[in-house]
């Protein structure tokens, strides 16, 4: 058996990235590998905890080193860099689990990775078209846990009852017409199981799918609601695909069930065509897919095989120019780290005391109004709004300690951004910024000197 390291950037609640690491944790250590779980942000101090089934875990890279793996499996292109920097050595599988989000990217230092695992044919073929050799590259789907999620033991009605919201990407207009739909139909509508990322539990999580025969999901949650013996009806704030058959399963399987496969969006006609279209009788065929593509019974050996025969892909050896550029990017990661924990450590103190607000700051909007708007426009790809928003309590006088680590961590991920094929200028200024906050630190002053530099050859 063998020291795997399971890493990740963040433990923020019960959602993809998290879900996939435990489940892809527990089935390594059930099998009897030694597990420990690397991520560098966490939304609260029992995160490891809570959120990938009690696994050894830790915020600290150190800890990663320490732990002397014979292996390790990443996710998100940053905590990559930051795993290369510190074990050059170690035979790396990395896992993108997406084409849209910033983290899931491909690496663009090289890292030498023994192999890419895409969730998806899309995936798949986006890795290739950004430059990622065909034969490094190979589709790891979803990974479900089929002994969580099953039909359960009350039998479906024999006809189609209540349809069951089980997305946080639904748009006002997928829920207007869900309403719509289901008003004509005489269908009842749950929204109730309906809830934000990381909010519920993930044990939870069948329960809710199993609360109607229909299921509105995308990604994973349709795959949980196949394996739960329900149909999925596919509604996302990327597209929406309608609802999942047999006859449709291998196309839409190709980009995850993410709502693109179709293009477009539907109007309240179609989707009230899409759900009248049910029939009970496809949901064993689905679930039997379901189980084949996805289940974590059939995937199970394959898995393990994968990992066993890992720690001997050991990687080559990179030049002195390619590791001093992994570790200046992975000084900059440590740094997100750093201010994002000293943030979240404020806050939790400023909330501990009485009234949960700092009022001694002279910030001009209320405490809780800034952060929730601040973090609205960076969750929305707004940076430079939530820049903005981050520094203006900091206008005019010293800025209070969680504005300068939360405006510190966006400004060096800005800086990161623009370095990686942005604006010149963008990255100039956000460096500026960050040494206006933070004088004299050596990463943002080298970075600083780089891009002056660029711009005068």
């Amino acid at each position: 058996m063998a020291r795997l390291l399971l890493a990740t950037n963040h433990l923020f609640g019960w959602t993809g990235s998290e879900i996939t690491i435990a489940t892809l944790g527990a089935v390594l250590h059930e099998a009897g590998h030694e597990v420990l779980v690397y991520a560098p942000f966490w939304s609260r101090p029992d995160a490891g905890q809570a959120l990938v089934g009690g696994l050894p875990a830790t915020q600290k890279l150190a800890d990663a080193v320490a732990f002397k793996p014979e292996a390790a499996y990443t996710q998100h292109h940053p905590v990559a860099v930051a795993v290369r920097a510190a074990l050059p050595n170690c035979p790396i599988v990395h896992g993108v689990l997406g084409v849209l989000p910033y983290l899931e990217r491909a690496p663009r230092l090289p890292l030498g990775i023994h192999l890419m695992l895409a969730i998806s044919e899309e995936t798949r073929d986006a890795l290739i078209a950004s430059g990622c050799p065909a034969a490094q590259v190979d589709v790891f789907r979803n990974l479900v846990d089929d002994r969580l999620f099953t039909p359960g033991e009350d039998p479906l009605p024999t006809r189609l009852q209540t349809v069951v919201c089980y997305s946080y990407k639904l748009e006002a207009a997928d829920l207007q017409a869900l309403q719509a739909a289901c008003a004509a139909q005489g269908l009842k509508l749950r929204t109730d199981t309906n809830t934000q990322p990381g909010n519920t539990p993930y044990v939870d999580a069948p329960r809710r799918v199993r609360a109607g025969e229909v299921v509105v999901a995308s990604g994973r949650g349709a795959i949980e609601a196949m394996l739960s013996g329900r149909t999925p009806l596919v509604l996302a704030n990327c597209g929406d695909d309608g609802l999942v058959t047999p006859a449709n399963f291998s196309t839409l399987m190709r980009t995850n069930f993410s709502g693109r496969s179709r293009g477009g969006k539907l109007g309240a006609p179609q989707v009230a065509e899409q759900i009248a279209s049910y029939r009970a009788e496809d949901v064993g065929k689905l679930r039997q897919l379901a189980l084949q593509h996805f289940g974590v019974t059939a995937r199970r050996q394959p898995l393990l095989d994968l990992f066993a025969s890992l720690p001997a892909h050991k990687p080559k050896v990179l030049s002195k120019a390619q590791r001093a550029a992994i570790a200046f990017e992975a000084e900059g990661m440590e740094l997100q780290r750093q201010f994002a924990t000293q943030a979240a450590q404020l806050q939790q103190r400023a909330r501990a005391t009485a009234g949960g607000t700092p009022t001694d700051t002279g910030d001009p909007m209320p405490w809780p109004e800034q952060l929730k708007l601040g973090s609205a426009a960076w969750k929305a790809g707004e940076t430079w709004k939530a820049l903005d928003l981050f520094v203006a309590a900091s206008r005019g006088h010293p800025a209070s300690p969680p504005m300068r680590s939360l405006a510190s961590w966006v400004l060096v991920e800005l800086a990161e951004r623009e370095r990686r094929g942005g604006s010149t200028d963008r990255r100039r200024a956000a460096l500026e910024a960050f040494l206006r906050i933070n004088p004299g630190q050596a990463w943002a002053e080298a970075q600083l000197a780089e891009c002056l530099g660029s711009e005068l050859t």
